[in-house]
């Protein structure tokens, strides 16, 4: 059984979205964009990140998230999610909210029902190596 991670923007508690052009930019670096069956989708140049990672969003209205099944413990995966985080209001939250980090503090900016849901509060984290999964 897999789980997954996800990344994503919120701005005065919704949910919020990123321009395509922007978040496309950052993710270049680890792979590429691609239309899939089911959408747009994102295909790792890196090595296996994760089973399948799917983009929540379209070309023309944006961007809200990614999600990420079943990541693995590749090296790039915590720089990808480090590097996404540095889009204006977006957070990495993991599985049945173990956990919530992001770049900057966002506490006006996630939903109260995400902060409800916590066992711990928000987190802003300093660097790729302060991210899950290697804590």
């Amino acid at each position: 059984m897999g789980y997954s991670i996800y990344i994503q923007k919120f701005e005065n508690g919704d949910s919020a979205n990123i321009p395509f052009n922007k978040f496309e930019e950052v993710l270049s670096k680890y792979g590429k964009v691609e239309d899939g069956n089911v959408g747009l989708e994102f295909v790792s140049k890196v090595g296996e990140i994760c089973d399948f990672a799917s983009i929540h969003g379209d070309r023309d209205s944006g961007v809200s998230g990614i999600s990420f099944s079943r990541p693995t413990t590749h090296k790039a995966l915590p720089f990808n999610v480090y590097d996404l985080l540095g889009l204006k209001n977006t957070c990495f939250f993991g599985p049945d909210l173990a956990f919530l980090q992001s770049r900057n503090d966002m506490n006006e900016h996630f939903p109260p029902s995400l902060i409800d849901g916590l066992s711990s509060g928000p987190e802003v984290i300093k660097s790729p190596t302060s991210s899950w999964p290697l804590k």
